[in-house]
């Protein structure tokens, strides 16, 4: 939700499977009109993200946690729950918006940021930062890693939730249906690999690795894989 991008790549290649779809849009322009309906719509990935982060957080809390894609706020009433103050980030002002008039918790703070640049756009050094369905749509993520590790108190967590790169190969892409047209919103296929180099050479330690199914219809692709990582102090 939060950067610029302009195709799909797997292994530094130009990779495009969705041919049948009428349009793939850039990030911005594509979050700012699902804005419209992405609450309403069935959305299997949104769902099992959210449960997964509520599980995961259950016994935990945080003094501050900085939410990068905060998108419509689908998390960030829960991040509220378990800490004393949340800034919420996203790119698409249309995303913003409704979050805004959705949570009116005090502790949170929401604000508009390309988190492609430096992060200027806060001076929180958190506990906990997190991304949720938000690194498809990033090329570089060291780039992300090395801001994360800038913004991160040591003993700091990271939190990862994101489309499990075996489910991108297999055809799977944020996607919404606007106007009668399928928008595709552009995206990048990270390997597992690429997530733990980008984010040990910015010197974050991975201490947890899982991965979710949405059902046992779906036994043998998993739909979204999760990584926490710490900076050590």
């Amino acid at each position: 939700m939060i950067a610029e991008g302009f195709m799909l790549l797997a292994n530094g290649s130009t990779f495009e499977p969705f041919a049948r779809y009428n349009t793939t849009m850039k990030i911005n322009e594509a979050y700012n009109l699902w804005s419209e309906s992405y609450d309403a719509m069935q959305n299997r990935t949104r769902d099992l993200d959210t449960k997964i982060t509520e599980d995961w957080l259950r016994g935990k809390h945080f003094e501050t946690i900085l939410e990068i894609g905060c998108g419509t706020g689908k998390n960030t009433t829960t991040y509220a729950a378990y800490a004393d103050r949340v800034v919420s980030a996203d790119f698409s002002e249309g995303m913003l918006q409704l979050a805004r008039q959705k949570i009116d918790a005090k502790n949170v703070t929401f604000v508009q940021a390309d988190i492609t640049t430096d992060w200027t756009f806060t001076d929180l050094k958190a506990n906990l930062i997190t991304c949720n369905l938000v690194l498809e749509h990033i090329q570089d993520l060291s780039h992300i890693c090395r801001q994360v590790y800038d913004k991160l108190q040591p003993g700091g967590l990271f939190f990862l939730s994101e489309l499990h790169p075996f489910k991108q190969c297999i055809g799977g892409q944020a996607n919404f249906e606007y106007s009668n047209e399928t928008i595709m919103v552009a995206a990048y296929v990270h390997h597992i690999s690429e997530y733990f180099s980008a984010a040990t050479e910015a010197g974050l330690h991975c201490i947890e690795l899982f991965e979710h199914y949405v059902d046992e219809a779906e036994p043998t692709v998993p739909r979204i894989i999760n990584m926490v990582f710490e900076k050590q102090v």
